[in-house]
């Protein structure tokens, strides 16, 4: 009888503290600094806003909503902080975190009530002695850290090759001021204030520039039982990907990758493949049916190698091809005048079907994947960790906005909407 009184008044604590929190957010306002957006250098357009205010207020109300699920997360995240509870992280103001394509260094920042109190020795850091004693050295990970106590903000440089203090003294710490518009990014700021969404971003490398990308910004809404993604952008002359033919998709498999690529584009990338040497009208679906050797596909580290760890079904467009079928290295796909194309799958498995002209489809459903039959071990073992994640099944979708832009849309959904899906994992 005691234990049961108990629990029904922490929960009633949860639930005043829960209500406190939510009439503090609300009828008490804070004035921003935006300190940390006005960080990402001038040229820099590879950036993420965490928008920590919009994702509290959201969690808050989740708690609200749900007060027990605070002694479940309270248990399960003890390790989380014992390692990062004596940091007072500033919720209210957005984190940004960007990339520096020309040094090849990412910095993310973000807000600390009371910066000077970190305790050096408790994160393995070393003072740097240049110009300044808030810069210290984590040589075991390759990391700067910066704490700026005037601006209560802490400042994180890292990069896979060796990364120098005084590179990022004099090229980040010294020559970006907060109150002089001309050293940092002001459209980084703009595109915070015009967007309520949790996360926003902006992407610019050499990667999607090779692939007919440009301009590519979007964001992130966070809810509590699904979060949706978008993100637009221009078309260059190098695009690769077309939407004249209709896409395809397998409806017996827990995966499925469409897509429509522009032949003529991948050519110019010098991609070195028979089929682009055939007549292939670059439509194709992976369906996937099953996941093996999974303790091994941990490991890997070359994406040519992914397809020895699936079961799949394939298809690949080719309404001009001569013969009944052609032998490769998965095995023999054969040809099917209903979906002018060839098809790899087995006996058992379900014609395909028609879908859309998108420029490319994928989803999964992770129900279904995870009641796939397998005797690997190691499987067994990652599902019972899937399954803590919650997650229902996963949509992404790419298509022409007009002639010259184009729009990806995407939607993470969980099962079990009394848990919130990011907090999922810990409770």
């Amino acid at each position: 009888m005691k234990k049961i009184k108990l629990k029904k008044v922490i929960l009633v604590i949860f639930t005043l503290i829960s209500i406190a929190v939510i009439i503090k957010f609300i009828f008490f306002s804070y004035n921003l600094t935006y300190n940390n957006l006005k960080l990402v250098p001038k040229d820099c357009n590879n950036y993420i806003v965490i928008n920590t205010k919009s994702i509290k207020k959201q969690i808050t109300s989740y708690f609200f909503k749900y007060p027990a699920t605070l002694l479940e997360l309270n248990k399960n995240t003890e390790n989380f902080k014992t390692e990062f509870g004596e940091i007072d992280f500033d919720l209210n103001e957005p984190i940004s975190l960007y990339w520096d394509k020309i040094t090849n260094i990412t910095v993310i920042n973000f807000s600390v009530n009371g910066s000077e109190k970190l305790d050096p020795v408790k994160f393995e850091l070393l003072e740097v002695d240049y110009e300044s004693d808030d810069v210290f050295i984590n040589q075991k990970r390759n990391t700067i850290y910066y704490r700026d106590p005037s601006n209560n903000r802490v400042s994180v440089f890292f990069s896979d090759n060796e990364i120098f203090p005084k590179e990022v003294t004099t090229k980040y710490i010294s020559k970006i001021i907060i109150s002089d518009s001309s050293t940092y990014n002001t459209n980084v700021l703009k595109h915070f204030q015009t967007n309520p969404n949790s996360v926003i971003f902006n992407l610019e490398n050499e990667f999607l520039e090779n692939i007919g990308l440009t301009e590519s910004s979007g964001e992130i809404k966070l809810e509590t039982e699904q979060i949706y993604f978008n993100l637009k952008g221009s078309k260059s002359d190098r695009f690769i990907f077309k939407n004249s033919d209709t896409l395809k998709s397998f409806d017996d498999c827990w995966g499925n990758i469409s897509g429509n690529l522009n032949t003529q584009k991948l050519m110019n990338l010098e991609i070195s493949n028979e089929l682009l040497d055939s007549s292939w009208n670059g439509v194709f679906s992976i369906g996937l049916k099953e996941i093996k050797n999974v303790g091994d596909l941990l490991k890997i580290n070359q994406i040519e190698k992914l397809s020895n760890f699936f079961n799949f079904n394939l298809f690949l467009g080719n309404p001009s091809y001569s013969k009944d079928s052609i032998a490769t290295e998965y095995g023999v796909l054969k040809y099917d005048s209903n979906f002018n194309g060839l098809i790899l799958k087995d006996e058992n498995s379900t014609s395909l079907k028609n879908s859309d002209n998108n420029f490319f489809n994928v989803s999964i459903d992770f129900e279904k994947m995870l009641e796939q039959k397998t005797n690997d071990f190691s499987w067994t073992s990652i599902r019972l960790i899937l399954k803590k994640f919650n997650l229902k099944n996963f949509n992404v979708k790419c298509y022409p906005s007009n002639e010259s832009e184009f729009m990806i849309e995407g939607k993470l959904k969980s099962i079990d909407s009394t848990k919130h899906i990011i907090l999922s994992p810990f409770i």
